[in-house]
């Protein structure tokens, strides 16, 4: 094997092991940290049926967080099926070419404590093996991505209807003072969330943002090289 083929082989297996690394890390946020979320998503409700109903401009936030998740689904089912069909297309393209050997590629290089190369049923174990992996992987990452927009939606909302509230106090109505008085504490009790939901989900964004950074040297170097295919692959976990 030559240099680039080795250094090709890691960048690979490095994106594989930051993508497991933040499913995993977003599967342990999501059961460690469900009571808190519980609670925080709770508050929100709670203060949407308080304030949130009364902000003309609900329909247009809900909107734009229905179709930045629907654009999120389709991309990581599009990434997803990429990622798995891609192995089982050069097998049969291997198979149908006689002058091509079979060279029993899956998705990532991964060890496995069964024989792969040159077994049928140990490829096929390790091909199903990934496919589940990375499903439970996706999921937990879509789930996380998915709370972070319903609580960032929810915040701008809230933000916006604190503004125009502000914009619209006239100070000659004898009733401003009582007004301010209650917009200062739906101001401070919006603080309270935004940094409920920083303690939250501060370590995931530390950890995403890291998982990213090697998706995108990953990406460049398979390029650089022209890998095509396992550049594309990288960004699936970014």
């Amino acid at each position: 094997m030559d240099t680039l083929s080795y250094v090709a082989e890691i960048s690979d297996t490095g994106s594989m092991l930051g993508f497991t690394v933040l499913g995993t890390l977003n599967m342990f946020v999501l059961l460690k940290c469900r009571p808190p979320i519980e609670e925080m998503l709770s508050g929100l409700q709670e203060l949407f049926e308080q304030r949130g109903k009364c902000n003309h401009q609900t329909l247009y936030y809900m909107e734009k967080s229905s179709l930045l998740m629907k654009k999120f689904t389709v991309f990581y089912m599009v990434s997803n099926c990429y990622y798995n069909v891609v192995p089982t297309l050069v097998m049969v393209y291997e198979t149908l070419s006689e002058s091509q050997e079979l060279s029993y590629r899956i998705q990532t290089s991964c060890w496995y404590p069964w024989e792969v190369v040159g077994s049928m049923r140990g490829f096929c174990a390790s091909y199903i093996s990934q496919i589940f992996s990375s499903a439970q992987n996706i999921g937990f990452i879509a789930i996380m991505k998915f709370l972070v927009n319903v609580c960032t939606t929810q915040l701008e909302l809230h933000f916006d209807g604190l503004v125009n509230q502000l914009e619209n106090l006239n100070a000659r109505d004898f009733r401003s003072k009582d007004k301010l008085k209650s917009l200062i504490f739906y101001h401070h009790k919006l603080l309270q969330l935004a940094e409920n939901i920083n303690r939250i989900f501060n370590f995931t964004f530390f950890v995403s943002l890291s998982t990213s950074t090697i998706a995108i040297f990953s990406m460049a170097f398979n390029l650089s090289t022209l890998n095509f295919v396992t550049a594309i692959r990288c960004i699936h976990w970014e």
